[in-house]
């Protein structure tokens, strides 16, 4: 099973946002839920099921290449998203925050 890689994309506005806002929180902190065990399992089980949906695309893709597509892509997460990687990202940002 080959894989492209360069059909994995990295989002730099999700990357820019993640370092802005973890730099942010280390010079200004600011807590707006109240501190919780609780939001720990939570965020955890978010960055897993954001790491999951943004690379299960990559499987189901394989050896198609998403930046220059010959078909349309319905199987898999791309029946439920067109943009199923940038779903994950995005999942995985609520995760990490």
């Amino acid at each position: 099973m080959k894989i492209l890689w360069r059909n994995v994309p990295i989002p730099e506005q999700f990357v820019i946002a993640l370092i802005v806002g973890g730099l942010w929180q280390i010079l200004v902190p600011v807590s707006v839920l109240p501190p919780s065990v609780a939001w720990v399992p939570l965020g955890a089980s978010l960055i897993i099921a954001g790491i999951f949906v943004a690379f299960w695309p990559v499987l189901v893709a394989r050896e198609d290449d998403l930046e220059d597509p010959t078909s349309l892509l319905t199987m898999g997460p791309y029946a439920i998203s067109r943009n199923p990687m940038y779903l994950g990202w995005m999942i995985l940002a609520v995760g990490l925050a």
